[in-house]
């Protein structure tokens, strides 16, 4: 009985020492990287609301002719093709 005991703890420092060697998973995938977003009070969320001022996500817009997408940019031309917004 010792002897399975002994076998068992080798196998468990085993698979320990695989996984420890093993590269750490990035925290964040690429896709959830772009999910995240900036609030005006500075707070990086990836929600629909800011969870610290409870501001609701700004809406992706995009430019009604080239349908360039506009990433929060205010202003009165579309920075692609200079059509008014």
């Amino acid at each position: 009985m010792g002897t399975a005991s002994q076998t068992n703890l080798q196998q468990m420092q085993q698979a320990q020492q695989a996984q420890q060697a093993q590269p750490a998973a990035a925290p964040a995938a690429a896709g959830d990287a772009a999910a995240q977003w900036t609030c005006s009070c500075g707070s990086v969320s990836d929600g629909k609301f800011c969870p610290e001022c409870g501001a609701k996500k700004p809406e992706a817009a995009f430019c009604p002719n080239c349908g360039y997408k506009l990433n929060g940019q205010k202003g009165k031309f579309c920075p692609e093709c200079g059509k008014p917004l």
